[in-house]
């Protein structure tokens, strides 16, 4: 058991730095680190010009743009030829005599885009919150914003997961035009579809029509006077959705292996 912790732990670390190589995913850090100083400035100045500033607001408004501004930019960099880069580069073999198997290398590539997604909309997101409670001038204004953080972590962690499966499926064993193309439409689907998909689920998943709708739920679940259950079969279908990506992903790269030795 501790041999595999311990084996995973290597392949998140390594797959991390594969999936923040590259100028994208260094100008994604320095979007991060922008809109981090920009909302601790924004933070700073509301609380000192107005006592009861609603600091706990600011978790959730910096993960979305963390989400979107960084993320998405890190997704793209991290997933984007990320096998054919790999044998060019010599990262696959050198993989391989390191002793990862396929299933190694599959996992090391998605536990790294994963972990890379997260360290920055979610590390970016919890800092957010620990300034904002700094700031925060009564205790019900620094109980509303601990939760609030929780909250938008719940959102960078769906995020990630769903956003690093789907890229891994449509960006990984595809060029550029195509595999944007497929990232789009894969996420366009999704949204378009929802409604359809709800008729055939149970009646308490059924109201989760689409991805928006998902996120929102996710988060909302641990705030006071909210449906945490709600929020739970939100997270599940998330989680659904990212292991049928990732089913995907894996025969993705087993065609790939395969056009690769012909």
């Amino acid at each position: 058991m501790r041999q595999k912790s311990v084996r995973l732990q290597k392949e998140l670390v390594i797959g991390t730095r594969l999936a923040m190589r590259g100028p994208l995913a260094a100008l994604a850090l320095m979007v991060a680190c922008l809109t981090l100083l920009v909302a601790m400035g924004v933070v700073f100045v509301v609380s000192r010009i107005e006592a009861h500033a609603p600091v706990d607001l600011y978790p959730h408004l910096v993960a979305q743009v963390l989400a979107f501004g960084s993320g998405l930019p890190i997704a793209f960099a991290g997933a984007l030829e990320a096998y054919s880069r790999d044998r060019s580069e010599g990262v696959h073999n050198l993989l391989r005599e390191s002793g990862f198997d396929d299933r190694g290398y599959f996992r090391t590539r998605a536990l790294g885009l994963f972990g890379a997604l997260f360290m920055v909309v979610g590390g970016g997101t919890l800092l957010s919150g620990v300034v904002s409670a700094m700031f925060a001038r009564t205790p019900k204004l620094l109980g509303q914003t601990a939760i609030a953080t929780m909250g938008a972590l719940m959102f960078a962690v769906s995020f990630s997961l769903l956003v690093g499966s789907v890229a891994l499926a449509t960006l990984a064993p595809r060029g550029k035009r195509m595999g944007y193309i497929a990232f789009a439409l894969t996420f366009l689907a999704l949204e378009l579809l929802g409604p359809w998909f709800s008729m055939w689920l149970p009646l308490d998943f059924g109201q989760i029509i689409s991805l928006r709708i998902a996120f929102d739920k996710v988060r909302t679940g641990v705030l006071p006077g909210h449906d945490f259950g709600e929020g739970l079969r939100a997270f599940i279908l998330i989680a659904m959705v990212s292991f049928v990506a990732l089913t995907i992903a894996r025969a993705e790269l087993l065609r790939f292996e395969r056009q690769r030795a012909r």
